[in-house]
């Protein structure tokens, strides 16, 4: 070897020279990894909710009441804490009946955990993406069904005069309170996923 390649050739440069080449390999496995369509009914997978369950026989263009439940999903905190399981069925003559399974929710603060009370439940056509925290994509404006005392288990009768989203997917919980400054803060959501 020559003294001029061997000036050339330090260990520094042979260090540069393989973070490079490392950096280069990381980045391209980085961008084929995170373009891969999530696996099927895995987290991240969309709702499908406000599809017709494939070869019902039910009118597509009748109201999601009628066409589309029963449907389900797991609550996950978004602004707040928020944990349960949300199942919808048909009840009655086109109403909804909404059941809150395991329903813990929490509202943190400086002072110590304060007592959330009561939470509104809203129906919305935005979805809710997450599986740790949340997120809610509001698209128009949710549809409120009630607002209820927090419990263990809560059941909510939607009765079928009351106006719907035309595609619902997802159920969000809101504090209700009678403090302007935490009134309507997002709790929690739920995305919904048929369950036939």
């Amino acid at each position: 070897m020559s003294d001029d390649a061997r000036r050339r050739l330090t260990p520094n440069r042979v260090l540069a020279t393989a973070g490079v080449a490392l950096l280069v390999v990381g980045g391209v496995s980085w961008a084929v990894v995170s373009s891969r369509p999530p696996a099927p009914g895995g987290a991240g997978a969309t709702p499908v909710a406000a599809r017709t369950p494939a070869g019902a026989d039910v009118d597509p263009t009748a109201p999601w009441a009628e066409r589309v439940p029963p449907v389900a999903g797991d609550l996950v905190p978004i602004d707040r804490y928020a944990a349960g399981h949300v199942s919808i069925t048909r009840h009655g003559a086109g109403g909804l009946r909404i059941r809150i399974d395991h329903l813990d929710v929490a509202w943190p603060s400086v002072e110590g955990p304060v007592d959330v009370g009561s939470v509104r439940v809203l129906l919305s056509d935005g979805q809710v993406v997450g599986d740790r925290r949340g997120y809610w994509a509001q698209h128009s404006e949710p549809v409120d069904v009630g607002t209820v005392e927090v419990a263990p288990t809560v059941v909510i009768d939607v009765p079928a005069s009351t106006r719907l989203p035309a595609d619902v997917r997802s159920l969000v919980l809101l504090r209700g309170s009678e403090d302007p400054e935490t009134d309507d803060r997002i709790i929690g959501g739920a995305a919904l996923f048929l369950t036939e």
